[in-house]
This record gives C-alpha cells, structure tokens and sequence, in this order.
C-alpha cells in the first residue's frame, strides 16, 4: 500500500515528537539530578549555579517550541538559542573575572549581554506573558540609553556601555542573573518537583475524592467540590490559567450536569483557581517572592496570608450556595464507595504535604523543606502500585517539570533586567511621583494602585505584575506609615483579581473554552460573582487583619463584619434571600453590602449592617406573608 504524503508528513511529526521528547526528559532528569546534588552538597559559585539553570531552561524551551514553529520562526529560535546558551556559558566561563572585578562589566561583555538579550528575546515570545515582559525588558533597556535626550521629570544621566551592562547583566543582585534567578535556582526548583511529583503520582486524585466527599451531597455539590479542589490546587500551581485547565476539566462539566448554566460553572471554576495564590502554606510562588523582597521568614508570611486566603474562599463558598439556591440546582449524589477506595489507594500521600508544613514550621527553611518532603513523597509513592512511578509517571513528571520550570525561569530573567533598570536609575520613584500626583489620601493612593495592579496583572502572570507594581509603591505607602506586609499583600490580592476581570481575563477564557460558553460573558458573570473581592482588600489593609500584626480584637471584629458583608453581597449578586429577590430588592441589598465593605468609616457600616438585619427580618416575615410576598418578588 502506497502512503499519501499528508500520511508521511504526519508520520515524520510524529517521529520528531516522540524524539524531542526524549530529549526533553533527558534535559529534565539531568536538571532534577543537578538540583537534589546541589541542595544535598554545596552548589558551585553564584554566577555557575544560575547559569546552569539557565542552559537547561533555554535548551528546554527550545525543544518544547521547536515542533510548533515554522518557516522564519524556526530559524529565529535557533538563531535565539544559539545566542543565549553562548552569552550564558560565557558568563560561566568568566564568573571569577567578574568576581575580581566587583561585577563591573567591561566594553565586552556589554557586547555579550546584546547577544543574551537577544536569543532570550527570540525564545521565550510564546510562553504565557512572555511578550508582555519582553516589551517592558526591550522598553527598560532602551530608556537606558534614550534617558539622555527626555527633558524634564525623566531625564536620565549618561550611561556608558560599561555600566549599563553592569546594572543589567553582571550584578549578582539585580538583572538577568540576580535575585530572581537565585530563588528560582535555590527554592521553587525544589518545590516545582515537588508538586510536579505530587500530581503524577495520584494527589490530584485524592484531593478531587476528598472535596467530593467533604461538599458533593449538599447543595451544588460539584461547584463547592470546585472551590475545594481548585483551592488547593491553585496552592500548588501558582497559576490561576493552568489552574482552570487543571481541574475545570473535571469540575466544570460535572456542573453542567446538575444544572448549572455554562457561563455560571465556568466563573465559579475561574474565581476558585484564582484565590490559589493567596492559600498557604504554599501559595503558589508568591510567599517565596515575597520573603526574598522583604526579608520576613517565609512562616511569617503564610501566617499572614490566612485571613486573606480565608474570605477570599468565604465568599466563593457564599457565591455557590445562594447561586445553587436562585437557580434550584438539584442536589447530586457522588460516587461514594469509589472516593473512598481512591483514598484508601492513595491517600498515604498526603503524609508529604502534612511532612512539608512540619519542616516548614521546624526548620523555617523552605527549600530544605521541600527536598525533604521530596525524599519522603518517593517513598510514599512505592508503597503501592497505584502509585508507583512506572516510566508513563516518569515521563509526565519530568516533561511538567521542566515545561513549568523552563518558562518561569525565562520570565524570570527579563523581568530581572526590568527591575534592575527600574531601581537602578530611580526611576520607580519617577514614576511614584509621576502616577500618585502628590496625592496624600490613602484611599485615593489605594484606588489608583488597585487600577495599576488590575492592568498589569492582565497581562502577566500575577507573580510577575505584584514584582513590578510592590516595587513602585513600596516607598510611597511606607511614608503614610503602612507596614510593608499589609502594603505587599495589598497588591497581590488586586493582582490575583486581574485574570477574572474582563477585556483580558484569561482565566475565566479559559474556564469559558472548556464549558463551551461565552468568554466575555463568562469574565462578566465572574466579576459580578466575585463584587466583595473588590472590596475586601481595601478593608484588609485599611485594619490590618493579619494575624500577628492587629490584636485578635480587632482581627475577630472586622472580620465578622466583613463576612457579614459577603453574605448581603452573595445573596444580592444572585438574588436570593429566603427566596428569589426582585431586581429593586437585589438593588437594595447592594447598596446594604456596599455600606458594610466601604472602606472609609466604620460606623457607616454599622449603619449598613442594621438596616441589613432589618431588611433580613423583612425578607424572612415577607415569605411567611403570601400578601408581602408578592411585593418582595414583583
């Protein structure tokens, strides 16, 4: 039989695939293999370490993106990849000289960071926010040298070639091989082995049965099995798109099933995956960026992080049950005697995370932590064949890990050279001054951040946007006398809140592809869903509602009043309370929960809250009276 051409060509893809897969788990087995070395015996010097990890990063995307692309594309990846593995091993090769030179850079390799900004330019456009950071790295590096000719306010001295390559490529601080590529090397590439075994060896399996059976018989059943499993997910992942991919997959029709309307399943699914970054004790990448910016001990900040974490998922939680009580959603019976089978063949495995917060709490050294939970999770996984790690688990495991790991660590190294312009020149306190105005009122200056962090964590992922925003607003809030915890999680709140918000929530796209509904229509209902998140970290950061820092007063008293709030604004949003509200009711209840979450004076949201209980009163006599029923509903 004689095969067509299309036959052949798909063969030969097919072929080269299963190659650069081979390659691609080779690359990642060398980098788990150099990772458990480094942190079991000591590392190589700082600048040999990074770069590394940058060689497999750069070799890793290469061969991820390499089957993809065509024509012109492909030529320029491997022209990129050329440049940026040559510029990186150079860098390796006369770390000492850079050394023995205080970092200050010379005419040549000023030349040499050309060459890297370049092949990573070329390289890492199709990762998620990949442009984006490219254009602000291009945009940064640029002004370095234009600075000269801006009049006024933005006026920059002259730099010479020498010091503009010592600002971005050879300080071991800040630029392509500073800070952000020394946690990416010494913490989250312990922890992204960590979750990425975690996954492949069956603990999305488990949690999906624990959520089940925790939240599957009461009312909307599936969609609180969402906001389980996409909490603790998102935990782990960091990444509120590959959170929706992840587990909307499974959640999104089981809500369908029952009766929820697509648009409706896919914004829940999106508003749960979202609040993942905010959920200790891991929260995604954010408590590491956080302890290495600000110097607090990682323990520290995920103790901080409960309250915020915990109305974020109070109000989901609130979200689900009134909108599976407006829309008469029929109760659903889980599989019960299969869930409990999945724990019982799988659970053991959550000894590791149990193990994880155990070292985390003792040791208070994340990446030890992590490497320790590692060891502890292998041996788990070979207790049972279940979960064992045949060569399929193998393969999964090694092509995330270094799919997840390789692209960050892209990200990672512009967005280094975008900050190290930034704060080298001054120029976050430019634009401190050049956005704020002169504004003294905290809530104005708040206003105005909530915007920026909205917009850029639109378009990057919210680790990337809370770096960029934190750095710019640190200085001024701290001279209104904010403590630099309250102001940090202040900003990765709004930032967490960016992927949900139209034009460009690619969570709630997401979440809307695999539900098969409208994506703006779905990144609408999400929004409205999620109206007291807009306001709670106002209140958050107004009272300081972080354990160790406001007194449990304090703490216990607006926090109630808070979720007091939630509840007013859940059944308004989806107009029920004892019964279906009409619109001139749902109105009203706005209004009330408005009052309640306002950020400026208290004793207004007491006002709120006693006209909310009496308007509560009214509702429940009003169900109880057909005559003011029918006025209630008209």
């Amino acid at each position: 039989m004689i095969k067509s051409e299309e036959t052949e060509e798909v063969e030969e893809i097919d072929n080269m695939n299963k190659i650069i897969n081979k390659i691609i788990c080779f690359i990642s087995l060398a980098m788990v293999l150099y990772t458990l070395a480094v942190k079991f015996y000591f590392p190589p010097g700082a600048f040999i370490n990074r770069g590394i990890y940058l060689l497999f990063s750069i070799v890793l995307v290469f061969c991820f993106q390499f089957p993809k692309s065509k024509g012109v594309r492909r030529y320029l990846l491997v022209l990129g990849t050329m440049f940026a593995v040559s510029a990186t091993v150079y860098v390796m090769i006369a770390s000492g000289k850079i050394i023995e030179n205080w970092y200050m850079a010379t005419n040549a390799e000023f030349y040499v960071f050309v060459l890297y900004f370049i092949g990573i330019l070329l390289i890492s456009q199709d990762s998620t926010g990949g442009r984006i950071i490219s254009i602000m790295a291009i945009v940064s590096v640029i002004y370095l040298y234009v600075g000269r000719f801006v009049p006024g306010y933005f006026y920059l001295p002259i730099f010479n070639i020498r010091q503009i390559a010592t600002m971005v490529f050879t300080d071991i601080d800040k630029g392509a091989f500073g800070v952000f590529l020394s946690l990416l090397a010494r913490v989250l590439s312990v922890y992204f082995m960590f979750a990425s075994l975690l996954l492949v060896t069956g603990l999305g399996d488990v949690i999906r049965a624990c959520s089940m059976l925790a939240a599957g018989k009461a009312r909307g059943g599936p969609a609180k099995v969402a906001v389980i499993a996409s909490g603790l997910f998102g935990m782990i992942s960091g990444s509120p798109v590959s959170n929706v991919a992840a587990t909307g997959s499974f959640t999104i029709p089981l809500m369908k099933s029952i009766g929820y309307k697509p648009e409706s399943a896919a914004a829940i699914e999106t508003i749960a995956s979202s609040g993942g970054t905010l959920a200790p004790p891991i929260m995604g990448l954010t408590a590491f960026i956080m302890a290495e910016i600000t110097g607090f001990p990682y323990v520290q900040i995920i103790v901080w992080a409960i309250i915020p974490a915990f109305l974020w998922y109070f109000t989901t939680f609130l979200v689900v049950h009134y909108g599976a009580l407006s829309q008469n959603i029929k109760a659903w019976a889980p599989p019960r005697k299969e869930l409990i089978e999945t724990i019982k063949t799988k659970g053991h495995l959550l000894i590791s995370i149990l193990v994880l917060i155990i070292f985390l709490v003792y040791l208070q050294i994340p990446e030890i932590a992590a490497l320790y939970s590692i060891v502890v999770l292998f041996l788990l996984s070979i207790i049972k064949k279940e979960t064992r790690l045949n060569w399929e688990r193998t393969q999964k495991f090694l092509i995330n890990f270094g799919r997840t790991f390789s692209q960050l660590c892209m990200l990672n190294t512009m967005l280094g050279i975008f900050v190290a312009v930034l704060l080298s020149t001054g120029t976050h306190r430019k634009l401190l001054y050049f956005i704020y105005g002169g504004q003294t009122s905290w809530i104005s200056i708040l206003l105005i951040t909530f915007i920026i962090c909205i917009i850029f964590g639109m378009l990057v992922p919210p680790f990337a946007a809370y770096v960029t925003v934190v750095l710019i607003v640190v200085p001024l809030f701290s001279g209104l006398g904010f403590s630099l915890p309250v102001i940090h999680f202040f900003v990765i709140y709004a930032c967490v809140l960016a992927p949900i918000t139209p034009p460009v929530a690619l969570a709630a796209f997401t979440a809307a592809a695999i539900a098969g509904a409208d994506a703006m229509k779905t990144a609408k209902e999400a929004t409205i869903k999620a109206f007291p998140l807009w306001l709670v970290p106002f209140l958050i950061f107004k009272y300081e509602l972080y354990i160790g820092i406001a007194s449990w007063v304090t703490l216990l008293t607006f926090t109630s009043v808070i979720m007091f709030g939630v509840v007013i604004s859940a059944m308004a949003t989806n107009r029920y309370c004892f019964g279906k509200l009409s619109k001139a009711s749902m109105y009203w209840m706005i209004a009330l929960a408005l009052l309640i979450l306002q950020p400026v004076n208290i004793q207004i949201s007491i006002l709120g809250i006693g006209l909310a209980i009496g308007s509560l009163i009214w509702f429940y006599s009003s169900r109880r009276s057909p005559a003011i029923e029918s006025s209630v509903n008209a």
